[in-house]
């Protein structure tokens, strides 16, 4: 992989060209006609057609900013189950460098896997949770989770919550999951002044999720 913040702008320009060529040429013999990858990205016609040719190019390419936007590309419902592998590859990979690009790539793929998950990414998503730096690709890769449905990622993400990491995704995945075991800790959350109203925001909705009142219950005797 090649972040583009090690390059002067010129050299960016020419390594960028060369591989959006690549991809648009690669495109072009699968009978998907684009003048560039971005417009795959904002103009999903042909789209079915192109998954098999993005995927593959994913492997081929290095530069980070073009990795960036075949992986944005394949965030589409119709590469469930077909792009899982080639992602889960490109966010290992991504854990290896230590820069600012390379973050903000793994949140891009996170957020992919997110539109993209099912029950068959489980056993990947519960590793990377343990694995994964706190960052925000972190809460992206909780929603994930939190659409596989699956109960071993609430205590995982109790544990996120409790450590202050990406607390309105975790909230927010709980919610999905609703996780009654997180009902103390989201309502001391959504009523947290030091936390950003968003955050608040979604641990509430995460409460309502759950069907649990803000307030605690009092005891009748």
């Amino acid at each position: 992989m090649i972040d583009d913040l090690d390059l002067p702008l010129k050299e960016h320009q020419v390594l960028f060209h060369k591989e959006d060529r690549l991809i648009v040429d690669a495109l072009a013999q699968a009978g998907v006609t684009v003048s560039s990858i971005e417009e795959l990205v904002n103009d999903r016609r042909g789209y079915a057609t192109a998954i098999p040719t993005l995927i593959e190019m994913l492997d081929r390419v290095k530069y980070l900013p073009i990795k960036d936007s075949v992986v944005r590309a394949l965030g589409d419902a119709t590469a469930k189950g077909k792009a899982d592998e080639a992602l889960l590859k490109e966010f290992y990979e991504a854990l290896s460098l230590n820069s600012r690009g390379a973050s903000d790539y793994r949140w891009v793929i996170a957020n992919t896997l997110g539109i993209i998950s099912s029950k068959r990414l489980t056993e990947p998503l519960l590793h990377l949770l343990e694995i994964s730096p706190a960052e925000n690709s972190k809460g992206m890769l909780a929603l994930a989770a939190a659409k596989t449905k699956d109960e071993r990622f609430i205590p995982i993400l109790i544990g996120m919550l409790d450590r202050g990491e990406c607390p309105g995704h975790v909230s927010s995945a709980l919610g999905k999951l609703k996780a009654k075991e997180a009902i103390g800790r989201l309502r001391k959350l959504a009523k947290c002044k030091v936390q950003t109203s968003w955050v608040r925001r979604e641990a509430r909705k995460a409460l309502e999720r759950i069907g649990a009142e803000l307030e605690e219950e009092p005891i009748v005797n």
